[in-house]
């Protein structure tokens, strides 16, 4: 125990004292002057008692200005940590829909999904990344790209050259492979990174997994591909495309041409004006970066292409009316033809009906052919397969028909009756199949299912036109041609649907041929790059 003095009565007390049993004054306690030992307060600059200057080593620490060199650090360190959080942060963010991000849209030609924060955007036949304010952080200069995946993004700097993967300031962190490889090795998929690896090609455009730090590493234990449901269905309403929730309540009204899976709280939707797409984000309480003036466009565009299409139908009708003037012309001129007719040779019997469309062949009273023809010169040919096909030889001169050089057939009646018409609305023949209720409501079921086909065909186009320009295995290529694909799937299922009631209902030979060989085509444009 030591003795101090009492800063106000000066009596001398014990330093343990909280107060001075002579006055009652409180007795401060901690810093005493070194000189004296009176006690001091931690805002004198002298000793009260003696006068002595009070210097900053008395308690060994000088609490002010220390307090303040503390703050001052860490206001330094969290100002750092922010900065490393915000390029470093790959959580899942909600983006906000602003006046900001709808100007920055509609600067660039094209744009994808937002991951990460970030969205890719095209300009200038270039691609970059703009964030959720409509900043373009990374610049429009690479030829291809992918989003943005655990903090890294693989980027094309030229066609056909290596990859890079870039971090969200742009600077690049791995280089040295390819974007695809020549042994299946995957990598024809959107290039990105899961579970700290990745798929890439070595030199050899060998199939290899790297790491976050560009070494190659073992492949991973093969997973399947999550699919997260983001709680929304698409519908369509009068050829548009909207939104609804899990309830089926609509959040986005239906009023563009495509809307595509929300990501980080947008979607990315579009409205397709022919050569030109207007691209946007809309949010799932149906605000957009859509202007009026977008919607504007896309109905001038529509309105002209239904003008179009009213052209096109006038063309066609004259075109069927000028048709059919040449089919009556025809059939006066090759009336002729038109009945049945028979040649018996070595104990056999043929048999010809032919009508203005159909011909029916029989052999001793068993049908080996009923279809349509087509007159080639002076020969009449049906039943064709493989490029080839049977025919009949026709003397105009003396309206016969020969079955060879020298043979002819005897005329037993005049008038095709063989029960099948290939055009319902030239028939006038009441055994036409077309003239039956299940035969027209087959043949409307038909003409539907095309219009269907025809509808989904043009869904397409701006898929494919993508797939044109963009760079083959790229994020957006890939993107592109599945949706082609998925909506090609669904035209050929109807024009299948079609090409088997033409078979088992209308047993249209012209009809079958004409839909089998639209079939053909869906099939390779399915599948053509």
């Amino acid at each position: 125990m030591a003795l101090i003095k009492c800063k106000e009565c000066g009596h001398e007390v014990s330093d343990k004292a909280s107060t001075c049993p002579n006055c009652g004054c409180p007795i401060e306690k901690g810093f005493v002057c070194k000189e004296c030992g009176n006690p001091i307060s931690t805002t004198d600059a002298i000793c009260p008692n003696c006068g002595c200057p009070i210097k900053e080593n008395n308690s060994g620490f000088k609490w002010k200005k220390s307090f303040v060199a503390f703050a001052v650090l860490l206001s330094f360190i969290g100002g750092c940590y922010g900065i490393w959080s915000v390029l470093n942060d790959n959580t899942t963010k909600e983006i906000r829909i602003t006046q900001e991000l709808a100007d920055a849209v509609h600067r660039y030609d094209e744009i994808t999904e937002f991951h990460e924060g970030y969205a890719a955007v095209y300009k200038n036949g270039r691609w970059g990344y703009i964030n959720s304010n409509g900043d373009e952080v990374i610049p429009c200069k690479y030829y291809g790209v992918s989003p943005f995946s655990e903090g890294l993004a693989c980027v094309y700097v030229k066609e056909d050259y290596p990859i890079e993967f870039i971090d969200k300031k742009g600077k690049t962190v791995i280089k040295g492979f390819y974007g695809y490889a020549i042994n299946g090795g995957g990598t024809y998929a959107v290039i990105t990174f899961k579970d700290g690896v990745c798929c890439v090609a070595d030199k050899e455009h060998n199939g290899v997994w790297i790491n976050k730090n560009g070494n190659i590493t073992s492949r991973p234990k093969e997973q399947e591909d999550e699919y997260v449901n983001d709680g929304t269905v698409r519908f369509d309403e009068n050829g548009k495309v909207g939104a609804k929730d899990s309830l089926g309540h609509v959040i986005v009204s239906a009023k563009y041409s495509f809307i595509g899976d929300f990501s980080e709280g947008v979607a990315l939707a579009y409205l397709y004006c022919g050569e030109k797409t207007i691209y946007g984000f809309v949010d799932k309480g149906g605000k957009s970066t859509f202007f009026d003036s977008d919607f504007n466009e896309l109905a001038q565009y529509e309105n002209d292409i239904e003008e179009l299409k009213a052209e096109k139908r006038k063309e066609e009708e004259a075109k069927q009316a000028y048709l059919e003037s040449e089919r009556k012309i025809e059939q006066q001129r090759m009336g002729w033809l038109y009945g049945t007719w028979t040649y018996s040779a070595y104990g056999s019997t043929a048999k010809v009906v032919i009508s203005d469309d159909i011909i029916t062949v029989s052999t001793d009273g068993n049908t080996i052919y009923n279809g349509s023809y087509e007159i080639r010169g002076n020969e009449l040919h049906y039943n064709s397969h493989n490029g080839m096909s049977d025919y009949i030889i026709i003397d105009s001169n003396t309206h016969r028909l020969m079955a060879d050089e020298r043979s002819y057939f005897n005329k037993v009646s005049s008038g095709g009756n063989n029960g099948y018409r290939k055009n319902p609305s030239n028939s006038s023949n009441e055994n036409s199949i077309y003239s039956t209720v299940e035969g027209r409501q087959a043949y409307l079921e038909v003409l539907q299912l095309q219009k269907e086909v025809r509808a989904l065909i043009d869904r397409s186009a701006p898929y494919r036109s993508i797939m044109k320009r963009e760079v083959y295995g790229s994020y957006n290529y890939q993107t592109a041609r599945m949706q082609n694909m998925d909506i090609l799937n669904a035209a050929i299922q109807r024009q299948e649907k079609a090409l088997r009631i033409a078979r088992n209902k209308l047993y249209d030979e012209s009809l079958i041929r004409e839909l089998s060989g639209q079939l053909e085509t869906l099939n390779k444009a399915k599948y053509s790059d």
